[in-house]
């Protein structure tokens, strides 16, 4: 797949982005500059309230492919708006000290990273991996493949990044209040957030969108439910499967890698609610199974052929449409019980 346009949950990521490298350059100059004439900038420790809210809607946007926010979405941000503008009340120290220098944090520190970014950051980390999963679930109807990109299991990591980084400073913001700190824990969770930092940049300036069609419904809703207001006739169901299932015998687009419900759609000229009823109601399998059941017996085949005798089993897997070996191994195994080294010898 190629990048064509930039989507909303561009927007989001580079937004995100952007608050988490505020909040690194901010402790960076916290710990080497700490001057009067950076105060102003230095005074907003409230950037984690705002992960959470991105982290849920850069989610929320790509699993239900949507092209824009709703006004109620800036809910979101307001307890990250109203900490960062209520540090520049007047009289309040936001930190009373140089953060290298080892002295306990103001009771607003505390605030911020032991109370409110727990009670924000986790929900939205559990409704984000809540998202995914059942994402995760749905990608088998459209897509004869898996990878990072279309699996979305990259924020799953993330969310267990966050909360493993929050871990640790809430550990030395605990160590801070009760005793002289071992470890220079603003350096070390000030590194852990830059590094965090790149391995977000990484995935989400090279993450594309999942769904290229304008609305694609990845709701759980019962079979009878999704199609109520589109069924089509038995007759016309019977003739798009017969179409469908002559189209993969004889053009095999199955040993495309990266084949998608979309390809088959625009070859057959039908609509993807069309043929997804086919899928759903009348042949019983997803896209996913039905594309891996062809490719499965088109290796089966070639295993048996002697022109293909010297062939490396693996290159047999990936010319039958498996873009790598891990899935090719996985899905020969799950559908013949055996691994393909196995039934060659058979």
């Amino acid at each position: 797949m190629t990048k064509k346009r930039r989507g909303l949950h561009d927007q989001i990521g580079c937004l995100w982005i952007g608050l988490v490298f505020l909040s690194c350059l901010r402790r960076a100059f916290h710990l080497e500059v700490s001057t009067e004439e950076w105060k102003w900038f230095l005074k907003i420790i409230a950037y984690p309230l705002s992960y959470g809210p991105c982290l849920y809607l850069y989610t929320r946007v790509l699993v239900q492919n949507q092209t824009k926010l709703k006004k109620t979405d800036l809910l979101h941000f307001l307890p990250f708006l109203f900490f960062a503008i209520g540090s520049y009340f007047p009289n309040l120290e936001t930190e009373k000290f140089r953060i290298d220098l080892g002295l306990s944090s103001s009771w607003y520190t505390t605030l911020i990273y032991g109370v409110a970014t727990p009670i924000s950051l986790i929900p939205y980390c559990i409704l984000s991996f809540r998202l995914v999963q059942k994402h995760f679930s749905r990608i088998h109807e459209f897509f004869s493949y898996e990878e990072i990109g279309i699996t979305l299991k990259w924020l799953n990591t993330v969310c267990i990044t966050f909360l493993l980084i929050l871990l640790v400073q809430m550990f030395y913001l605990i160590v801070q209040n009760v005793a002289e700190p071992i470890y220079p824990s603003p350096r070390f969770t000030n590194s852990l957030m830059i590094g965090f930092l790149l391995l977000l940049s990484f995935f989400i300036l090279r993450q594309q969108a999942v769904f290229h069609e304008e609305k694609t419904e990845l709701d759980a809703v019962s079979e009878n439910e999704k199609y109520s207001k589109s069924r089509i006739e038995k007759a016309k169901m019977d003739k798009i499967a017969d179409d469908l299932l002559k189209y993969m015998e004889q053009h095999k687009p199955y040993l495309k890698d990266d084949l998608g419900i979309q390809d088959i759609t625009e070859a057959l000229q039908i609509s993807t609610n069309h043929l997804s009823q086919v899928f759903n109601l009348h042949l019983r399998k997803n896209f996913f199974t039905l594309t891996n059941e062809y490719r499965i017996e088109e290796v089966k085949t070639r295993l048996k052929d002697s022109e293909f005798k010297e062939y490396p089993v693996l290159r047999i897997g990936l010319e039958c449409g498996f873009n790598s070996k891990s899935s090719f191994y996985s899905v020969f195994r799950k559908m013949t019980g055996l691994r393909p080294g196995e039934f060659k010898r058979v």
